[in-house]
């Protein structure tokens, strides 16, 4: 069937008769969606913070004292409003951010973090760093991490440019 209605074969068994970069692709989607789950269980285990929460600590502490917006926190941390919402409410109820009025523009809020934030950001940090040596990189020779972080650097360049409006 050629009309085009047969799902398409991403790849046999083995990547057999399938192009070099989408298997690269496939890949690389398939490591990500196994390292994530393995991560955020590190983290909750070691940290007691999920990956969700670490990555609102996170940019939230990259912001500086000022803090961020939550509309810019969304943006970073890959969320949708609503989502950020509640896990902003979360966290504030933890203790670990708080929301402040943006003092150039009265309908933004801006999000800081806590001392109880920091400390949390920083112990989850450590964690992290743990477990991507743990569950990545010690899988790599240095090589072989040179040439994947060129190469997966370039492409986000070239990607990311093609979103920022000229």
């Amino acid at each position: 069937m050629s009309d085009g209605s047969q799902w398409p074969v991403f790849s046999e068994p083995g990547g057999a008769g399938v192009s070099s970069q989408r298997r690269a692709w496939r890949a690389l989607y398939k490591t990500y969606w196994a390292l994530v789950p393995a991560m955020d269980r590190d983290l909750r285990e070691r940290a007691d913070v999920d990956l969700q929460t670490y990555t609102a600590l996170v940019h939230t502490y990259e912001a500086g004292p000022a803090g961020i917006r939550m509309k810019d926190l969304a943006t970073n941390a890959t969320l949708s409003t609503s989502g950020l919402t509640s896990l902003v409410d979360r966290l504030v109820k933890r203790g670990l951010l708080e929301r402040k009025p943006d003092p150039d523009d009265r309908r933004a809020t801006r999000i800081i973090l806590t001392e109880h934030g920091l400390e949390q950001a920083r112990e989850a940090a450590h964690v992290h760093i743990l477990s991507i040596e743990e569950q990545f990189a010690a899988r790599l020779t240095e090589a072989e991490a040179t040439i994947i972080g060129e190469i997966l650097e370039r492409i986000e360049a070239e990607a990311s440019s093609q979103l920022r409006p000229e």
